[in-house]
């Protein structure tokens, strides 16, 4: 059996805030579109 991991978000309980850029540019595409989470690994 797969153990789940914990997204990186709420492994760190970290608040998203459209200002902090370095934190969205991981899950934002070269068009500026959200990544799915099956690319990311974050939940929902």
């Amino acid at each position: 059996m797969r153990v789940r991991t914990r997204c990186k978000i709420c492994r760190y309980d970290k608040e998203i805030d459209y200002k902090d850029l370095g934190l969205l540019e991981r899950y934002i595409d070269r068009r500026g579109k959200l990544l799915p989470k099956s690319f990311t690994g974050t939940c929902a």
